[in-house]
């Protein structure tokens, strides 16, 4: 299981780190933003059918996949900022192969 923070201080911080870096070179954040959009909307997918199922064990799902994309976007917008855990995108595509498994093979 996949903790979550306690303190949204990295997130601010990353936050910062981002918009500064956004400014200097707004093409190479776009790009980055491009990486992370699939994570964002299988976020988004997973945050709906939890809703709509309100299944404990799809809150945890959620509650854990939502840490790995906060933390994946940390590792590609600061990535002087330590991670709680190794993330990337090749870990977010297992955790999504999992959702598949919980939700009957429907991951895509």
């Amino acid at each position: 299981m996949i903790s979550t923070r306690n303190s949204p201080a990295p997130f601010g911080k990353a936050l910062k780190i981002r918009a500064e870096r956004a400014y200097v070179a707004a093409a190479k954040d776009r790009q980055k933003d491009l990486v992370l959009e699939p994570q964002r909307r299988r976020l988004r997918r997973v945050e709906a059918a939890v809703a709509a199922a309100g299944d404990p064990s799809l809150e945890q799902f959620l509650d854990e996949f939502r840490s790995m994309v906060g933390e994946f976007k940390i590792s590609l917008f600061a990535p002087e900022i330590k991670t709680r855990f190794k993330i990337s995108a090749k870990r977010l595509d297992d955790k999504w192969r999992e959702w598949g498994l919980l939700c009957g093979g429907a991951s895509r």
